[in-house]
């Protein structure tokens, strides 16, 4: 297989030959001056700037008169530079703001200048970017069928997310996995105790023995364990591996491996989607994907192909013939998804799709909500106190408990305001993250940690008048399926933490905020204690061991 800068460069080929062709009949055809071939060569490539200019430059204008056409008003477009430069200006600034700065600053000063909505042209292309809750209703709901996500998201994001349901337009996708994620099941909350319970305890080990804790990366175990619990049957036991390696299975393959890899394959594919369809050339050598997802595909195709070798002996025995789509007590999403296709390629993506939900975006929220309770020690005795009055110190929580948990949910909310686990949704740039901290939208606090924002006269004065303006999990026909699912897992392991612990208190942090995000600041980053990053989800950044 060709590395991708020289495929990606292979098949521009003819494309990129055509202004060498150009020259060449000039000079020598028409004009008989017998030029060299590689003399010509030479004329094109250097040419090949000033024909994407062109381009880029003609295809603004087509997009300008459909406006005018129909009666529309274009956004504003950013200027960082007269043409080529500018369009190269663009993309740095972008790459770099995405490297170095604060979620809410990968559009740098554009959102102060242009306002909520604006356009952007990276590199010879045009991407709307916008914060503005109309614009992004229409985008979800009352014009969903117009926006795709298109070939650039899809092509950027292939190679991790495949042809799942968050890298899809079609309906088949959400048809197939919706059924599992109908209601709440008790099984849910036994795989949940389970896990919680092995966290907690790795917590108290750590503690006596080293004296803090690895929050995010405990969540994150705890998160992957119960996520291919519930996934696929397996208990993959990142939070007591010493388990694991006795068992057949484990000689194969190494949850931990497992997991890094994953996490590391997101972070490329997540530059990918920053660079553009060009991404090859920053490969050039070397997909830098293809070594991680072959852990990662290697784990996932080895469980679905002993699942649909069950299904197949199970519909030969007639077993499943009367719950074909059915969702019992115990079944795994794996389960469910054999019933209905036997296509190995299709029980993959979607597996390893709901898997980002079910373990990043979870692991993101617990993480963030737990850093904010350090910073606010009066919300933390106050949470407690309502777990303890209605829940008690040691009994397990149930849905019922949770109906009846306000200020738990008010938390989890005010966290998914602030730090919304995917900031962001391309091509038509849409930033949760940022409409959520707009002043004008949540009020004159809109910067501050305050749960009682979702109880208290704000939410009737801001949030029920207009619902777009908290999207933590999307909204519309893309609505994440397993939104209630998300709410029992964190409400259930935040109950269960502050009944095992009365206070936490943030340790020494091994990479600070950059000094950068406190001068000159406006925002929340002034107050950040941690450096936040991004790839598929947002995350705070730990030194690798």
């Amino acid at each position: 297989m060709l590395p991708p800068g020289v495929a990606y460069l292979a098949k521009q080929v003819p494309f990129l030959l055509l202004p060498s062709a150009f020259w060449y009949t000039l000079l020598n055809v028409y004009l008989g001056r017998g030029f060299y071939v590689w003399m010509c060569l030479l004329l094109g490539l250097s040419s090949l700037p000033i024909l994407f200019s062109a381009l880029a430059t003609y295809e603004r204008s087509q997009i300008r008169r459909n406006a005018s056409a129909r009666h529309a008003r274009l956004p504003p477009v950013v200027s960082a530079g007269w043409g080529i430069i500018g369009d190269v200006n663009t993309m740095v600034s972008m790459l770099r703001n995405f490297k170095e700065g604060y979620p809410s600053d990968y559009m740098g000063e554009w959102p102060k200048q242009y306002g909520c909505t604006f356009i952007v042209q990276p590199l010879f292309s045009n991407m709307i970017f916008t914060m503005e809750p109309d614009v992004i209703k229409s985008l979800l709901a009352t014009q969903f069928g117009v926006f795709e996500k298109g070939p650039r998201f899809i092509s950027c994001m292939h190679a991790v997310l495949g042809t799942g349901v968050f890298n899809s337009d079609g309906k088949f996708h959400r048809a197939l996995t919706r059924p599992f994620f109908a209601r709440s099941r008790i099984s849910d909350f036994d795989t949940f105790d389970r896990h919680a319970e092995r966290a907690i305890s790795l917590m108290r080990s750590h503690l006596s023995s080293k004296g803090s804790v690895d929050f995010q990366d405990i969540i994150s175990r705890f998160t992957l364990d119960s996520a291919s619990s519930f996934l696929f049957g397996i208990e993959l036991g990142t939070l007591c591996p010493s388990d694991n390696y006795a068992d057949q299975f484990f000689t194969r393959f190494n949850p931990v491996d497992f997991a890094a890899s994953f996490s590391r394959a997101q972070m490329i594919v997540a530059l990918r989607e920053v660079t553009g369809p060009s991404w090859p050339l920053a490969e050039f050598w070397k997909d830098q994907v293809k070594s991680e997802m072959d852990v990662v595909n290697k784990f996932i195709s080895f469980v679905v192909e002993e699942a649909l070798c069950r299904a197949k002996v199970n519909r030969e025995s007639s077993r499943d013939k009367d719950s074909f789509g059915e969702v019992n007590e115990g079944d795994t999403l794996l389960d469910h998804l054999v019933r209905h296709t036997d296509d190995p390629v299709v029980i993959k993506d979607e597996i390893i799709n709901i898997l980002v939900a079910g373990k990043d975006t979870t692991a993101s929220t617990l993480t963030f909500v737990v850093y904010m309770l350090t910073e606010h020690p009066y919300v933390l005795e106050r949470l407690r106190e309502e777990i303890l009055s209605i829940i008690g110190p040691s009994r397990r929580p149930t849905m019922d408990d949770f109906k009846n948990m306000k200020y738990l949910r008010a938390i989890i909310n005010e966290t998914l305001r602030l730090y919304p686990t995917v900031p962001f949704n391309v091509r038509i740039l849409y930033s949760v993250f940022m409409m959520h901290r707009r002043k004008d939208l949540w009020g004159p606090d809109a910067l501050d940690f305050d749960p009682d924002r979702f109880i208290d006269e704000r939410l009737q004065k801001y949030l029920v008048p207009n619902p777009f303006i908290f999207l933590p999990f999307n909204a519309g026909p893309r609505i994440c399926l397993g939104q209630q699912f998300a709410y029992n897992e964190i409400s259930f392991f935040l109950v269960r933490l502050l009944q095992a612990f009365s206070t936490i208190s943030l340790g020494e942090v091994t990479i600070l905020a950059p000094s950068h995000w406190s001068v000159n600041a406006e925002g929340r980053q002034k107050e950040e204690k941690v450096r936040l990053q991004l790839h598929l989800t947002l995350y705070i950044e730990v030194c690798p061991y």
